[in-house]
Formats: structure tokens, C-alpha cells, sequence
């Protein structure tokens, strides 16, 4: 198996405007068909080190309409994965010229996939306002 290096780094202010421009852009492409769009993993945590890749978890109440927008997000420069193993979501990666990526999951909003993304971040954000899980080193 090849060895895989994890790049974690301190916080950086503009993961939050990272998020708002993907995510305004692909609240675009899936009008209608979103419920809510979340910034979830580390690089939503404001002050914790974190490997430089914004996660966006898109919450639908169907996947109806969602499928036919594969030709749309490969546009924005994602690659549409499909289930890529996870039954009941959809997932997109966009790499950027640096390298550093973007994941993009779509969820049922009654989904127990979209609770677990959004409360390990609650609970990790929580938890570093006292005491950090990681450092950059």
C-alpha cells in the first residue's frame, strides 16, 4: 500500500470565504432541491489546524433532480463520484491548482449521514474553545 502524507496547517481565515463562494455556487446548480448547505469537517472549526479541504455537506429531501446535475458540477471543475461506496449520498471532489480540495456530499436531510458530519463538528468545535485536538507541526 502506498504511503499516504497528510499537509495539516494552522487555521486560515479564508477557508470561510472559500466555503461561501463553492457553496453560493453550487446552491445555484441544485436551486430548488436544497434544504440547508453546511461547512462540516476541520476547516469549519475557526482556530483548529486542519488539512486545507473544505467539506460541503448539501442536504436534499430527494434525489430526485439531483443526478442530472453531474454535467453542471463538472463545470464548476468537481467530479462527480456517484455513491463512491456510501449508499444514500452523492459525492464530488474538486482539486484545485495547488492541489488542495474540495469535497462536496449531497444527503437525504432526514439522512443519519448528514447528523454525523454535523454534529462531529459541534462537538470538535466545542472542544477546541478549551483545548486543541490538533496542532499543525
Amino acid at each position: 500500500m502506498a504511503e499516504r502524507r497528510v499537509n495539516v496547517v494552522p487555521y486560515q481565515d479564508e477557508w470561510k470565504g472559500l466555503y461561501e463562494r463553492e457553496s453560493s455556487k453550487i446552491a445555484k446548480v441544485f436551486v430548488g432541491l436544497i434544504v440547508a448547505i453546511h461547512h462540516i469537517g476541520s476547516t469549519a472549526i475557526s482556530g483548529m489546524s486542519a488539512k486545507p479541504t473544505i467539506d460541503i455537506l448539501v442536504e436534499v429531501n430527494s434525489f430526485d433532480g439531483v443526478n442530472g446535475k453531474d454535467g453542471e458540477m463538472e463545470r464548476l471543475g468537481y467530479v462527480p463520484m456517484g455513491e463512491y461506496g456510501i449508499p444514500g449520498r452523492r459525492y464530488y471532489v474538486k482539486k484545485n491548482q495547488t492541489g488542495e480540495h474540495s469535497f462536496m456530499f449531497i444527503c437525504l436531510s432526514r439522512g443519519h449521514r448528514r447528523l454525523s458530519g454535523i454534529l462531529l463538528s459541534g462537538i470538535i468545535s466545542s472542544r477546541t474553545r478549551k483545548t486543541p485536538l490538533f496542532t499543525a507541526g
